[in-house]
């Protein structure tokens, strides 16, 4: 199989990439949890933030408990915060309040030319424990070494970095 650059790979179940282990596929007790978890959000008044951070818990344990089995990040690695941050309105206010830092209404950062505003000078995130979805949802399959070079096809799992919220930090 031919991979371009940049390309998005849908794989039906059962089907493999050449020099890639067959993902597992997700079990049936998250799609479960998730639900349930929509349902009572949807059903519970109450603070939005609060909502958000129940969300959030779910997938940092999702994450924890099934995708760290089989993706090549590890804590302290940031060489996928190279992009532009793309974030909600609601979640740019949660940062804000949380961190205490300024939210920005325009888009200041495009092409993904500059590191993430929120990465500290160590290379770490500013904002880990109130991140982004896009954050919580971007793992890579690769091994970690590829994530480093700028032409190397690197192997994503979860959300697509295009067109998802708005940019709205810049450093």
């Amino acid at each position: 199989m031919d991979i371009k650059p940049n390309s998005v790979i849908h794989l039906e179940p059962g089907e493999t990439l050449p020099g890639y282990t067959n993902l597992k596929p997700v079990p049936d007790k998250y799609f479960d949890e998730l639900k349930a978890l929509i349902n009572k959000l949807n059903t519970q008044s109450g603070n939005i933030y609060l909502k958000l951070k129940q969300m959030y818990a779910f997938l940092d344990r999702f994450n924890k408990e099934f995708v760290s089995t089989f993706t090549s990040c590890q804590k302290g690695c940031s060489s996928c915060c190279k992009m532009d941050v793309h974030l909600t309105a609601l979640e740019a206010t949660h940062i804000a309040q949380a961190s205490k830092l300024t939210a920005r209404d325009n888009p200041l950062t495009t092409g993904h030319e500059s590191k993430c505003p929120f990465l500290s000078e160590k290379g770490t995130c500013s904002i880990y424990n109130y991140r982004p979805l896009l954050c919580r949802t971007y793992h890579v399959l690769t091994p970690p070494e590829m994530c480093n070079d700028l032409d190397a096809q690197v192997m994503q799992y979860g959300s697509q970095s295009a067109n998802m919220g708005n940019h709205i930090y810049k450093q």
